[in-house]
This record gives C-alpha cells, sequence and structure tokens, in this order.
C-alpha cells in the first residue's frame, strides 16, 4: 500500500512540476520553444490545425522535409499547426508527429515566406539558458561550516546554496527562461523530483554545501580534519610555530606543525575517528629527524622544513625567483623571507 501510494504521489508531481501535455494538436505545438515564442510576441496569431494521413503526408513529402529540412522524415499521419499574425504578415508552421505525440519540427517564417528560425536554433537558445542557470547555482553554492547552506527553490525541485548568496542574477535568468520578460520563452521540462531533505542534512563538505547521500562519513570527516588543521596552523610569524612529533595519525603520520598557542583537543578527536572509520591502516612513510626541521610561517600557515626547502633572502633562490614568507596579493603587501621568519622560493 505505501509503495502504491509513494508511486501515485510521484506521478502527481510530476504532473505539477511537467504540466500535462494532452491530446491537442495546438498544446503539443506549444511545448515547441520557437511556437511558444512566436505566441508570446503575437498573443492574437491565428492558428489553423489540418490532418494529413500517412497517404496524404506521403504526397508532400518534399513540403515537410522541406520545412523541417530533415531529409529523413518519413510519412506518417502529420497535424500541421500553422499561426499567422495577420498584422506583420510572419507566420510559423509546426509538424507534429501524431502517433507519438510529438513537434516533428517548427519553424518561422518573414512576410516573404523565407525561413527566420528554426525549432533547432530556438532549442540551442534554451539549452545555453539552461547553463547558465546551472552555472550561477553553482556559483552560488558555497561554504566554511555546515550553518552556511541552506534550501531554496528557484528552479525546478530545490537549490542548496550559500545562505547568503545573492540570486538576483539566478532570479533574473529563470525569469527569461521560463519567458517572464521578452526575449525567451522555453518549454517546461519534464522532471521528477525526490524529496527536499531537511536542513539538518545538509552539510559543508570540501567548501561545497551536499546532502546526505552525496556524500560518505568519511568525505565529511576529512573536510572537518582540513578545516579544523588550518585553524590550528594561523600564525603571522615563524615564532609562533612549533612541531609536534607525537600529533600523529593515518591523516599526518610524521607529526604535525601548529601555532603554539593553538587547543589540539577538537583536531584529536576528529583525527581519531578519522582513523577508527576512514582507514584500514597508516600508509608507510619516512619521516624526517625533527631536530633537523625549521618552523616557518608560510602563507599565514605553520610548517616545519628541511633548511634545504627554505629561504632566508632573494639570494638565497635562483635567477627569477624571490623569497617570500608570505606572497604580496592583490593590494595586500607581501611578506619577504629573513633570518626570523624564513619563506621559500617562488617564481616572480
Amino acid at each position: 500500500m505505501g509503495k502504491k501510494l509513494f508511486t501515485a504521489m510521484l506521478l502527481a508531481a510530476l504532473v505539477l512540476i511537467s504540466g500535462c501535455v494532452g491530446s491537442n494538436p495546438e498544446d503539443i505545438a506549444k511545448t515547441s520553444p520557437l511556437v511558444r515564442q512566436f505566441l508570446s510576441d503575437y498573443p492574437n496569431a491565428e492558428v489553423r490545425i489540418t490532418f494529413f494521413n500517412t497517404s496524404e503526408s506521403r504526397s508532400i513529402l518534399d513540403i515537410i522535409t522541406a520545412d523541417c529540412n530533415k531529409p529523413e522524415v518519413q510519412a506518417k499521419d502529420f497535424y500541421r499547426v500553422n499561426i499567422t499574425d495577420t498584422n506583420s504578415g510572419l507566420f510559423a508552421v509546426a509538424w507534429i508527429d501524431w502517433k507519438n505525440k510529438i513537434v516533428e519540427c517548427a519553424v518561422k517564417y518573414n512576410v516573404n515566406g523565407v525561413p527566420q528560425e528554426t525549432d533547432t536554433e530556438a532549442e540551442t537558445d534554451c539549452n545555453r539558458l539552461k547553463e547558465e542557470i546551472t552555472a550561477l547555482i553553482n556559483q552560488a553554492n558555497y561554504c566554511t561550516a555546515d550553518s552556511d547552506c541552506k534550501i531554496v527553490h528557484e528552479w525546478y525541485c530545490y537549490q542548496i546554496v550559500n545562505k547568503n548568496a545573492d540570486l538576483t542574477a539566478l532570479k533574473a535568468k529563470i525569469r527569461e527562461y521560463n519567458g517572464d520578460s521578452p526575449g525567451t520563452s522555453c518549454p517546461v521540462m519534464q522532471v521528477m523530483c525526490k524529496p527536499t531533505p531537511s536542513e539538518e542534512d545538509i552539510r559543508c563538505v570540501n567548501s561545497r554545501c551536499v546532502e546526505s547521500g552525496d556524500y560518505t562519513d568519511c568525505d565529511y570527516l576529512e573536510s572537518q580534519v582540513e578545516q579544523e588543521t588550518i585553524s590550528v596552523k594561523q600564525c603571522s610569524n615563524a615564532s609562533e610555530c612549533v612541531f609536534n612529533e607525537s600529533f600523529t595519525s593515518c591523516y599526518n603520520v610524521c607529526g604535525m606543525a601548529h601555532n603554539k598557542n593553538s587547543n589540539l583537543s577538537s583536531l584529536r578527536n576528529l583525527l581519531d575517528r578519522y582513523d577508527s572509520s576512514c582507514t584500514t591502516g597508516c600508509p608507510a612513510q619516512g619521516c624526517p629527524d625533527p631536530s633537523t626541521l625549521v618552523y616557518v610561517c608560510i602563507d599565514s600557515q605553520c610548517d616545519a622544513k628541511q633548511e634545504s626547502d627554505i629561504c632566508r633572502n632573494d639570494e638565497d633562490c635562483g635567477e627569477g625567483y624571490s623569497c617570500w614568507a608570505k606572497m604580496p596579493a592583490g593590494a595586500e603587501a607581501g611578506v619577504p623571507g629573513s633570518e626570523e621568519n624564513p619563506g621559500i622560493c617562488r617564481k616572480m
């Protein structure tokens, strides 16, 4: 009983989302982007519908193939839907494959009967809009914590975005696709929506808002380990950094450099959970002698490097390279490497 009810609900959702295309040739013609746009531009256009059975369509197959620009079209039961705007003299023709209840093709003509646009061209424009909408949705999906994420219903089904994302451009593009503003009118897509998740099921994983089922617990744990590691490594100069060779896990086999004032308890808890749930054995790795390591603060992150991997001035670097503890970025000044705050050689 439950399965039948769920199936019925899904079918009802599909009808609500996609709209039901009936057996009227005019309704089927309106699934064409070109026809929808023509009727939007010329709402008083006259519609005339003519039926051709297979035998009749065979006798005018040259006209159908010319309209459709498809020499491979076969004779079959067709409806021709002529849409004419008497004021401008423009008209459009849609050929309906009646057995399959689909638009074989549609074309718009100028006053001289010369084709101006085909269904394929209109479809291409709609596909471009769909790609742009998808890109804008992806741009709005970013996060640093679970609480950054929210669910919205701007497009089909639902979208997961950052709660502070500006959706103005996305909404404008969707209006353009739907034909709510002049210029474009695209067909309603048939979409089967799965149930909208609760916001408690949304997580920030690798800087993206995702829902349960799109990530594993290990993905989430690794993302949390990465974020917490960045936090405990924050520094402004090398004097704040230490190396803890006993702070090991499968994630950092040889220990870890971190800010000496950081509280490591949260990271330790995450690493223990990661090791017990997400690994089958730590990778073998030769670890350097801690006494040979130099503590550095590179790009505001504590690290420990071999003497041969660092620099204290530009003379330590080869031609075309400079010594930086932090590279300049935009209007922000960089931090050159020095005796007290070593850097690494970078190509300028």
